[in-house]
């Protein structure tokens, strides 16, 4: 068996990447791709191997000639690699006789899927995976174990499809007698910039190819087409760097295959039928300007039922953060600790008051004279803390010179009604009601929340420093849409809690677990049995292990103790969680 390496391409995706570093030889893992299919081939005694080169080719000799000496590593040349493609560098590399496996270089996966290629009991055979998102390039309709046809994934409609990981197995027969020829000919009608995989589709759909497939299972691989799959390769093969690389991207998680318990979201809205309606929408969507701000508060307010003088929608309740560092400057503030890290990085020079799973309300009341702003997150993350409204309406209403801030993107998942309110209700001017929607309708990606206040001066303020286009037409069109789906939001709420109830009493069964705090949000906080220096490492292996992504929240506790928040997902997926947590705990009581 021969192994063909095709090398050639210079990957204008990677960009400033491979201006001077040809991309095979970027490194995961601490060791270039290049190198690592390399090894792959010899630990399945795979020893005669072609590289076709082109781009950057003495790097590429370079690095193979010094890493692999005793390898007798046969290098053949595109010469037109700039204006050809991968279909000409494989004809270059084919010869009449042998069996031949094909690797792009630009792949990173599991040593244990060249077995799979080499063990299968069919002649021809290809590599391929099962379709999820962020995959393109070609793609493989089949149909039984057999490829019916090969297209690109934007012509792919209905049927079975699986992605090509681009590593194939073809018998001496099939490469002497057609494909090999295909590709000549190919060449010779001036379609060299055709894929290989084009070529191949053509003979598959003539009936003149039999290829068969062996489908990825949990065996790990990454195609690195772009600076994104980079990192979901490192994501994948860099195990030790998994924890570093979530929580220093905060978000866009889409790209790392884990499930998130960092994620604070309703799980139950929006509903199919609003995903649907703005798919559909979409592509118009895209393509038009949103409404001013002026337009924006108003749809807002439909959805709130109240004023659109009182209240602004927000790019996302963290458009807001820095507009308070602005305008309480020099100003002496109270916050909660632990609460959310925002408050802590734009009010740092704030006294803090305890929430300890609860607020000493008399004691805060008593405490407040003095400060010209109070900071109330009701409830509280992480811990979940829920003062009742009617407390912060008397709190606010016995002390008229000071700014009461209150954050309520939980406040939904809790049994309070919200100080917007009350605010109204007994015309409160020295209340500001903060609230990212993200939590509640379930759609951080489109960056919803609001401020409303009585307070006019608050309000210019923050429209002054508001830009006239300041949401997305996604986000005003999802607003539309919640006006018909009050009645499903409503539900999504109450089905949150129900899994909340459950979810914590499940945790409780935990052995790992010696405390859960169920709070008011839609998430739980767990205290975990055991000395923190052997449960700090649980996180890394509750995701390397897992998959699972937790936040441990120990060092915002202060005590000493081990804590993970926890959101509530679906009933499936905290089952997941909670077994992983009772494995482990079965793991380090037999350690």
């Amino acid at each position: 068996m021969r192994a063909v390496i095709l090398a050639a391409g210079r990957g204008n995706r990677m960009g400033d990447l491979t201006e001077s570093r040809h991309k095979s030889l970027l490194e995961v893992g601490g060791r270039p791709l290049l190198g690592r299919i390399v090894d792959s081939l010899v630990e399945h005694d795979v020893r005669e191997i072609v590289v076709v080169t082109g781009y950057l080719s003495e790097q590429v000799e370079r690095c193979l000639r010094d890493g692999y000496p005793e390898l007798a590593i046969e290098f053949v040349h595109n010469g037109e690699f700039a204006t050809t493609n991968n279909s000409r560098s494989l004809a270059l590399a084919l010869n009449d006789d042998d069996d031949v496996l094909v690797v792009e270089s630009d792949l990173v996966y599991d040593p244990s899927l060249i077995g799979r290629v080499l063990r299968s009991p069919h002649e021809h055979v290809a590599l391929v995976a099962p379709l999820a998102n962020g995959m393109d390039g070609s793609l493989a309709e089949v149909v039984g174990d057999r490829i019916r046809s090969i297209t690109a994934g934007s012509a792919a409609g209905a049927g079975d499809f699986y992605k090509t990981v681009n590593i194939y197995k073809f018998g001496g027969s099939l490469v002497r007698s057609t494909l090999r020829p295909a590709l000549e000919e190919h060449g010779r009608n001036g379609r060299r910039e055709d894929y290989y995989e084009t070529v191949l589709g053509s003979l598959i759909e003539r009936g003149v190819a039999d290829v068969r497939v062996e489908i990825v299972g949990d065996e790990a691989w990454a195609e690195v087409d772009d600076p994104n799959d980079l990192d979901r390769a490192r994501f994948l093969f860099e195990p030790k760097n998994r924890l570093a690389i979530l929580e220093r991207a905060c978000g866009g998680h889409w790209n790392y295959p884990i499930l998130d318990f960092t994620e604070l979201r309703n799980m139950h809205f929006p509903t199919a039928d609003m995903h649907d309606a703005l798919a559909r929408r979409l592509p118009e969507l895209m393509t038009q300007y949103g409404s001013s701000q002026r337009a924006l508060d108003e749809k807002l307010t439909h959805f709130l039922e109240c004023s659109a003088e009182h209240a602004i929608l927000l790019n996302g309740l963290s458009q807001v953060y820095p507009l308070f560092e602005e305008r309480l400057a020099g100003k002496r503030i109270l916050t909660p600790h632990p609460t959310f890290g925002e408050y802590s990085r734009v009010f740092p020079q704030a006294d803090r008051y305890e929430d300890r799973f609860g607020v000493d309300q008399a004691a805060l009341a008593d405490s407040v004279g003095g400060y010209d702003a109070l900071v109330i997150v009701n409830p509280n993350n992480p811990t979940g803390t829920v003062v009742a409204t009617s407390w912060i309406v008397e709190l606010a209403l016995a002390n008229p010179d000071l700014q009461v801030i209150v954050d309520e993107s939980f406040i939904a998942f809790s049994s309070e009604r919200s100080l917007r309110q009350e605010a109204e209700a007994h015309g409160i001017e020295n209340v500001v009601v903060l609230r990212s929607l993200s939590k509640e309708l379930g759609v951080p990606g489109l960056r919803l929340g609001y401020l409303f206040s009585l307070n006019g001066d608050v309000t210019r303020f923050v429209r002054k420093r508001t830009p006239i286009w300041n949401v997305g037409s996604v986000a005003e069109a999802f607003l539309e849409l919640l006006l018909k789906h009050r009645d499903d939001y409503v539900r999504s709420i109450e089905a949150t809690l129900d899994d909340r109830a459950r979810f914590s009493e499940r945790l409780r069964q935990v052995p790992l677990v010696s405390r859960v705090y169920e709070g008011g949000g839609n998430f739980v906080v767990v205290k975990l049995n055991g000395p923190r220096d052997r449960l700090k490492e649980l996180p890394e292996r509750l995701l390397n292990r897992w998959g699972v992504y937790v936040k441990d929240v120990s060092e915002r506790m202060g005590d000493g103790g081990s804590y993970l928040r926890l959101a509530v997902r679906l009933p499936e997926e905290n089952r997941r969680l909670e077994a992983a947590l009772a494995s482990e705990g079965r793991s380090m009581r037999s350690s």
